[in-house]
């Protein structure tokens, strides 16, 4: 009965692609329409996960075993299209939706064998409060249920509110979010293999700082992945 009602509920309200806002969608897509998905701008990091940009950008300052990144961000562009209705128009399912279709390339290439959880970047109580959900929490549901894997929000938290990355300066950028995470389960931590995940990566100063207190924590192994890079 319920999908009975859903079905003439969409014929009678039908639902655009959030993209290109055009193209009405159809059975099976929940957001974004076959046509747009087709042509968003996928990186080929999966294929080389130690050896791609964002991995040689994060090494430096980390031993890092994997960086991963589902789609490249330009300005104006697709992606930043998604990331936009994700982070403000209160969307939190379109990152699960992007995370179970980015889950499902890993586990294509076995990359749930490398993992024991994946952790998100939290947010801040207050962000957290004001925005209503965590939009990388989201990103990493969906990666956790296509590649089968916990997924761990409660392992770190945000000490304090570091003010918007957008418009800073490398340094800037660093020294905004050093010594901001603390990581309040230990247990959990110490010997396991984690998939910090964030929905952009541009300086990668949040992911480090977050992981920096992870390998502290006695974290074994770190891999990034992203929903975006710029």
């Amino acid at each position: 009965m319920a999908n009975i009602l859903q079905h003439f509920w969409s014929l009678v309200f039908p639902q655009t692609c959030i993209v290109c806002n055009e193209r009405v969608l159809v059975q099976g897509e929940e957001s974004i329409c076959t046509y747009c998905r087709s042509r968003l701008p996928q990186t080929d990091y999966h294929l080389h996960p130690a050896n791609n940009v964002l991995y040689q950008q994060l090494v430096v300052h980390l031993p890092v075993k994997y960086a991963l990144a589902y789609l490249l961000f330009t300005k104006s562009g697709r992606t930043q299209q998604l990331l936009h209705h994700l982070k403000y128009r209160d969307m939190p399912e379109l990152g699960e939706e992007l995370g179970r279709w980015y889950g499902a390339v890993l586990a294509e290439q076995a990359f749930q064998h490398h993992f024991d959880a994946v952790v998100p970047i939290p947010l801040h109580k207050e962000k957290l409060l004001k925005r209503g959900y965590n939009q990388s929490y989201h990103f990493a549901l969906g990666l956790g249920i296509s590649l089968g894997l916990p997924v761990w929000p409660e392992v770190v938290v945000r000490k304090s509110a570091s003010e918007t990355q957008t418009r800073k300066s490398r340094l800037k950028r660093w020294q905004n979010v050093e010594d901001i995470f603390e990581v309040v389960v230990e247990e959990k931590v110490a010997g396991s293999r984690l998939l910090l995940v964030d929905d952009v990566i541009t300086t990668g100063a949040t992911v480090l700082s977050c992981a920096f207190a992870l390998k502290e924590a006695g974290c074994s192994e770190i891999s990034f992945a992203a929903l975006a890079t710029a």
